[in-house]
């Protein structure tokens, strides 16, 4: 029953990024004006490596890196690490880094026992690649990374490894953009 339920959220969700896009791509939602109340991102909830559902409605008000991944994937390996870095690097300054896996729970959790990860990572199994074909990842492709604002504006949308620098200069001009 858990699970049916966890299946009925994700089917909702994905259905409402889809709509959201859909009725964007119509002109309805002008991006520039967008509320962050509007950001689809804000209403999903996935399980972290203890099980514990994660609710990135946290995000609001902040920059957020949230990258799609999985642990088969050789070039979202390679770029760990730059994550890791960035995260620590940007851990006081209202910048949140997020990794979706698209593997089970226990694949990610054998991962995580062997590979130092020091940002947020939760697991949305077979959900991943369909939400991130929502939010624009059209050629299924990972990594998949998305750079959004503080009013949840995605500024950036990644297919394959991002650069370190890419990130910083992204999210530097979104925290510089607050300050004024």
């Amino acid at each position: 029953m858990k699970k049916i339920t966890r299946v009925a959220v994700v089917i909702a969700a994905i259905t409402f990024v889809a709509g959201a896009i859909y009725t964007e791509g119509l002109g309805f939602f002008p991006t520039a004006n967008k509320a962050e109340s509007n950001n689809p991102v804000y209403a999903l909830s996935f399980p972290d490596k203890d099980k514990n559902a994660y609710d990135f409605s946290q995000l609001r008000g902040k920059v957020a890196v949230v990258n799609f991944w999985a642990t088969w994937c050789g070039p979202c390996r390679d770029e760990m690490p730059d994550l890791n870095q960035l995260s620590q690097d940007y851990k006081d300054r209202d910048v949140v880094f997020i990794g979706i896996a698209a593997d089970d729970a226990e694949q990610v959790g054998e991962f995580l026992e062997s590979t130092k990860v020091e940002y947020k990572i939760v697991t949305a199994e077979f959900d991943a690649i369909p939400l991130s074909q929502s939010l624009g990842n059209n050629n299924s492709v990972l990594p998949f990374t998305l750079i959004i604002d503080q009013t949840g504006k995605i500024l950036d949308r990644h297919v394959g490894r991002i650069k370190s620098d890419e990130i910083r200069s992204i999210v530097d001009a979104a925290l510089t953009s607050k300050q004024n």
